[in-house]
C-alpha cells in the first residue's frame, strides 16, 4: 500500500520557509510567540501549509488563552461592592 505524504505538512520541528514575518523560524517557536499566525497559514489553503492536526488544535487553544489573558490584563475591573461580584466591562 502506498501512502502519499503531503509536502506541505508542518510539525513542531519544521521551519517556516515562506513570508517575511517568521521565515526561517521553527514552528515550535512560532507556536509560543504567535499561534494566530500558524492558524492563519493553515486556514489559507493557497500557501500549501498544513499543520499536524494535534498541532493545529494546540495553536487554537494557545491563541484562545492569549486572548483571555489580554482581556484580563487590559479590561476594566470593578471591585466587589455591596455584596456584588466584581467584573470586567
Amino acid at each position: 500500500m502506498k501512502v502519499k505524504i503531503h509536502t506541505g505538512l508542518y510539525t513542531e520541528q519544521s521551519f517556516i520557509t515562506f513570508g517575511k514575518k517568521h521565515r526561517g523560524e521553527c514552528v515550535k517557536d512560532v507556536l509560543e510567540e504567535d499561534p494566530q499566525y500558524l492558524i492563519w497559514c493553515h486556514e489559507n489553503k493557497s500557501l500549501n501549509f498544513i499543520l499536524e492536526p494535534k498541532l493545529y488544535k494546540k495553536a487554537k487553544i494557545k491563541k484562545d488563552l492569549q486572548e483571555d489573558e489580554n482581556r484580563f490584563n487590559y479590561g476594566t475591573y470593578i471591585e466587589e461592592t455591596e455584596g456584588h461580584w466584581g467584573g470586567f466591562f
